[in-house]
């Protein structure tokens, strides 16, 4: 008897779902008349469609027809009735492949439409309804940057690949477009790492000419100095390789001239590697030396350490550079983490009173800047970076529940940002302690992170640490950003007591808490209350912003914790908006005070008038009820308007008629009755 199969292990069924019928008219004319049509069948194996190409060597130009004889071919062929013209790119014609972009309304995932709002450029659905493809068309002599895999939330094609085009074009339709800076601008963030042999590798002199040798033996130099010795029985043969790989395949020296500064290194490692002709393999001086120019001995590009700013200072210390030289940085445009905000080669502070979201913000800021989205809904983030997020306030969970609000609220996963951004909960680096600022300096070279997030500063002071001394504090944040370069450094910090209790404005630099900390950082972010928090996870904040090159603003944040949502608008048309609102108010209650001060003079009036019931003189009335001025003639004025004062002729102590005298409204009949007999 055959044995039953647990129910745990039964096979789930997937049911076989419908494709999208090809639409030759969605087709644009540029694509049908291209030679670059084949003909490709779809094949279900139980869980998925495979795409099979009805004949072999598909690729080869001669196989390759237009749209309007691949059809035919179709029709001809007709052996499953399945068979669809499926488009190969290649020459000037390249593709990106969207999986499952599409939401509920059948409109794509934000970053995707950010993507195709950049190309412009023609796009359709993919067979299975789910995805989208789009066609551009870019300079055939032109070299794309090669796309790293795991790098992108797409798939890029150029060459060798057909796409199983349908014509149900994403509306509006759009021509096949020229897109070369676009699709480069897109590629560039997610490129590769160019795996250079040993013989190709450029010389310094040829990876940027306007570098010169006492500049790169200098930095080469410095650099070496930094690096710790090897030590024998502690990696110090992986040591020795990265000095040699930095020498070589970062500052791009050749052999003769790394051997030099390699021969420096050597003499504070412990022991010495031997430099004899007969040194014994593999740990000797020269295996060392060659080796050092091989991919293996370095995972990053190139020359990595020459766009480091050191290269570009002299071998010997205090000396500068001659004015002339500063032409390359007068003329370098500014490169920006956000833009108009943060500039990516200057420290950042982001200072704010207790409980003004500082945590929060810097949450929303690591998920922007690892999937180039828009910060807090408003500002923009022009490319895509490795985030290494170090924050000592929170943990794991709560931390965690703040990034899936962020991801949630751009339509995005936790998983879509894998590899682009790490956090740390448990452990905080010391700033002043060399062998933190060393550890994250291997971290950041491990990772290609290329910001970090220190949440909040003061997890990062020793106890020992005087605060009020402006050398100590500066140097220790200046001598950490150094560590974690080429990566910008942001840091958060409280303001003092006194400038918390201000609402309405944000903070200004002098209100830090601690000195150094205003003067070591080069862009800031400082954030105040407009109002006290009215405790239902709405706050509403006031923010100044500014840095070293030349941006500055001042905005008013409402963020909503709930929805992750935040409403930006410029803070000085907020503040005139309360001003008149004061102002208003103020008229208001002036006006209220004025309303109610004629009413009592009115009631006034009125008693005085109820005193007798033959009519009076205004002068009377008005000794009577003791008002004067503007408020007796108002109140005068608007009671004869309402006819509860009425004029009646009387005659006076001296036996005089007056025509102007006064009666209380509800005595004139008896008045009008009495005066007729």
């Amino acid at each position: 008897m055959a044995a039953t199969e647990p129910l745990s292990r039964k096979t789930e069924v997937v049911t076989r779902p419908d494709l999208l019928p090809f639409q030759p008219e969605g087709i644009p004319q540029v694509l049908a008349d291209a030679p670059r049509w084949m003909i490709w069948c779809p094949v279900w194996n139980g869980t998925k469609f495979e795409k099979k190409p009805t004949r072999s060597g598909f690729l080869e130009p001669a196989n390759l027809t237009t749209l309007a004889v691949a059809l035919e071919r179709c029709f001809l062929l007709g052996v499953t009735g399945d068979e669809r013209p499926g488009f190969v790119v290649g020459g000037e014609f390249v593709a990106f492949d969207f999986d499952d972009c599409l939401l509920i309304d059948g409109m794509p995932e934000p970053l995707v439409a950010a993507t195709l709002e950049t190309l412009n450029s023609y796009t359709a659905l993919s067979v299975s309804g789910n995805g989208l493809h789009c066609i551009c068309r870019v300079n055939s002599d032109h070299s794309l940057p090669p796309v790293g895999p795991g790098k992108t939330d797409f798939e890029f094609y150029s060459q060798s690949r057909f796409m199983a085009l349908t014509g149900h074009v994403l509306r509006p339709q759009k021509d096949v477009r020229l897109a070369t800076g676009e699709v480069e601008s897109i590629l560039q963030p997610c490129r590769i790492t160019k795996n250079v042999p040993a013989a190709d590798l450029p010389h310094w002199s040829e990876f940027d000419p306007g570098l010169m040798e006492r500049q790169v033996f200098g930095a080469a130099r410095a650099y070496l100095l930094k690096m710790e010795p090897a030590v024998e029985g502690c990696g110090g043969s992986a040591q020795f390789m990265r000095a040699s790989s930095a020498l070589q395949r970062g500052f791009l020296l050749d052999e003769s001239e790394a051997r030099s500064l390699l021969s420096e290194y050597n003499e504070r490692c412990e022991p010495p590697f031997d430099k004899s002709e007969y040194a014994p393999e593999p740990d000797s001086f020269e295996r060392k030396l060659s080796e050092g120019r091989e991919p293996r001995a370095s995972p990053h590009e190139p020359g990595r350490l020459l766009k480091n700013p050191d290269p570009r200072r002299a071998a010997g210390r205090f000396n500068g550079l001659d004015i002339s030289e500063f032409t390359h940085y007068a003329n370098a445009p500014v490169e920006w983490l956000v833009e108009d905000v943060f500039a990516a080669d200057q420290p950042t502070v982001f200072g704010a009173r207790s409980k003004c979201l500082k945590t929060t913000q810097l949450v929303d800021l690591a998920i922007a800047l690892g999937s180039g989205t828009n910060w807090l809904g408003k500002f923009k983030v022009p490319a895509k970076r490795r985030v290494l997020f170090i924050t000592g306030e929170s943990t794991a969970k709560a931390i965690g529940r703040r990034l899936y609000k962020a991801c949630e609220a751009r339509f995005l996963k936790l998983n879509d940002l894998k590899g682009m951004v790490r956090v740390e909960t448990l452990d905080f680096p010391k700033l002043p302690f060399q062998a933190d600022c060393l550890a994250i300096k291997e971290v950041i070279d491990s990772f290609g992170f290329e910001v970090v997030i220190l949440d909040p500063l003061y997890r990062a002071i020793p106890g020992d640490l005087d605060t009020n001394r402006l050398s100590h504090v500066g140097e220790a944040i200046t001598g950490f950003a150094k560590h974690c370069q080429p990566a910008s450094l942001i840091i958060s910090h409280h303001t003092t007591k006194t400038a918390a209790r201000e609402y309405g404005a944000p903070p200004v630099l002098e209100d830090m808490s601690g000195a150094g900390i205003a003067e070591s950082c080069g862009n800031w972010w400082l954030v105040g209350r407009n109002v006290k928090y009215g405790w239902k996870c709405v706050h509403d904040l006031c923010v100044s912003y500014g840095g070293r090159d030349e941006q500055c603003g001042a905005k008013r944040l409402v963020f909503d914790e709930r929805s992750w949502s935040a409403q930006v608008e410029p803070l000085h048309e907020y503040i005139d908006g309360q001003k008149r609102h004061r102002q208003k108010g103020r008229e208001s209650a002036k006006q209220e005070s004025e309303r109610q001060r004629i009413g009592q003079a009115r009631l006034r009036i009125l008693e005085a008038a109820r005193r007798s019931r033959a009519p009076q003189a205004k002068t009377t009335i008005r000794d009577l009820s003791g008002q004067s001025g503007s408020a007796f003639a108002r109140a005068f004025s608007d009671l004869i308007e309402q006819k509860r004062l009425v004029i009646r002729s009387y005659v006076d102590g001296s036996n005089r008629r007056k025509p102007d005298g006064y009666l209380y409204h509800e005595y004139s009949a008896e008045w009008d009755a009495s005066n007729n007999q």
